[in-house]
C-alpha cells in the first residue's frame, strides 16, 4: 500500500471505509496495517456492518442514513452485542426511532449529524439545522437513558476524491472544511455541545481534512486496492497517483485479430466497472482498453477488449 505511512502518521484518526470489499478479514488487515490511528471501519449498509461485527470488527460507523425500522433494529442489535456503533442522521424521524429502539434493547448508539458538504446528496443544509438536530439528540439521550449519544458531525464529499488538479482539490476541500467548522461552532454556541468527532474525507483528499484543524477523523478506503481512476489524480510534487495498485482482475485472451489490432478477453461488464473509465492493463498501461460494440440490432453482450 503505497502511501500507507502517511495514513499511519496522520494527525486525525482513521475509520477505514470497508464498502469496497465488504470483507471483515480485509478490514482487520487494514486496521492492523494502519496501526494506532485506526479506530474502526465505516460501512454504507446495515448488512455490511453486520458482516464486519460478525467477523470481529468491534467499531463500526454507518456513514449513511438508516430509516427503515427493521434496519434500525438490526443496527441496534449490533450495539447490544457489544460493538461500538455510530450512525449518521439528517432528520428527526429516524433519530427518534433509533433512540426508542436502542432504549428497548437496553443499549446505546452514537449519533453524528450529517452535513451537506456541497455534494447536495444527504445532510442538513445549514449550521443552524445541524445545531437543532444535535440538541434534539442530546434531549433524547436525557429522556431515554442514554440510548443515543451525540458524538459529532460527518461532512463527506465523495465527488472531490477524483478532482485531478491538487490546487483545485485543496480549494474545494477548504469549502467543505468551512462548512464543517460553521456547524461545529453553531452546535457549540447554540446547543452547548462539543463535537468530539468531525469525520469525512477519503482516499483522494484525506491529507487535506486531516491537516485542517477541524476534522478529527478521515475515511479513506479505496487506498487499500487502488484503481485506474485514483491513479490519475495529480499530487503536489507533480507525480500522478498516490496509491500503488494491489488488486487486479484476472482475464484470459480468447481471440486475437492482427488485422484489427485487437484482442478480446473473457471479462465483460459483469467483471469490470466502467463508471470511471475503461480498465487498464497491468503491464501495458498505455494500451487502450474498451468494449466491443455488438452489431446493430444485436442483443449479444459486450466483451472487453
Amino acid at each position: 500500500m503505497c502511501g500507507l505511512m502517511g495514513l499511519q502518521h496522520a494527525t486525525s484518526a482513521c475509520v477505514s471505509a470497508a464498502q469496497a470489499h465488504k470483507c471483515p478479514q480485509l478490514a482487520q488487515l487494514q486496521l492492523q496495517l494502519l496501526g494506532p490511528s485506526a479506530v474502526g471501519v465505516c460501512c454504507q449498509k446495515v448488512t455490511e456492518a453486520e458482516a464486519m461485527v460478525a467477523g470481529g470488527v468491534r467499531d463500526v460507523l454507518l456513514s449513511n442514513e438508516v430509516v427503515a425500522p427493521y434496519k434500525i433494529t438490526r443496527l441496534v442489535a449490533l450495539a447490544a452485542q457489544g460493538a461500538r456503533v455510530s450512525v449518521v442522521v439528517d432528520t428527526l424521524q429516524p433519530l427518534e426511532q433509533l433512540a426508542a429502539t436502542a432504549q428497548e434493547w437496553g443499549t446505546s448508539v452514537d449519533v453524528l449529524v450529517e452535513i451537506n458538504a456541497g455534494q447536495d446528496r444527504c445532510g442538513v443544509d445549514t449550521a443552524d439545522e445541524a445545531a437543532q438536530l444535535a440538541e434534539h439528540t442530546s434531549r433524547l439521550s436525557s429522556q431515554q437513558n442514554g440510548s443515543v449519544n451525540f458524538a459529532g458531525i460527518q461532512a463527506y464529499h465523495g465527488g472531490l476524491q477524483h478532482v485531478r488538479d491538487p490546487q483545485q482539490r485543496a480549494a474545494a476541500v477548504q469549502a467543505v472544511v468551512d462548512r464543517a467548522a460553521a456547524a461545529v461552532d453553531a452546535i457549540s454556541s447554540t446547543a452547548g455541545l462539543k463535537c468530539c468527532v468531525v469525520t469525512g474525507g477519503g482516499s483522494g483528499t484525506y491529507p487535506l481534512e486531516a491537516g485542517s484543524g477541524v476534522f478529527t477523523e478521515v475515511q479513506p478506503g479505496s487506498f487499500a486496492f487502488g484503481d485506474a481512476d485514483y491513479a490519475k489524480n495529480m499530487q503536489l510534487a507533480g507525480q500522478q497517483g498516490e496509491w500503488q495498485q494491489s488488486l487486479w482482475v484476472l482475464t484470459q485472451v480468447m481471440s486475437v485479430s492482427a488485422a484489427r489490432a485487437c484482442v478480446v478477453v473473457d471479462a465483460g461488464l459483469k467483471a469490470l466497472s466502467l463508471d470511471s473509465g475503461p480498465p487498464v492493463l497491468l503491464e501495458q498501461p498505455n494500451v487502450a482498453a474498451g468494449l466491443v460494440a455488438p452489431p446493430p440490432g444485436s442483443s449479444s453482450s459486450s466483451s472487453s477488449s
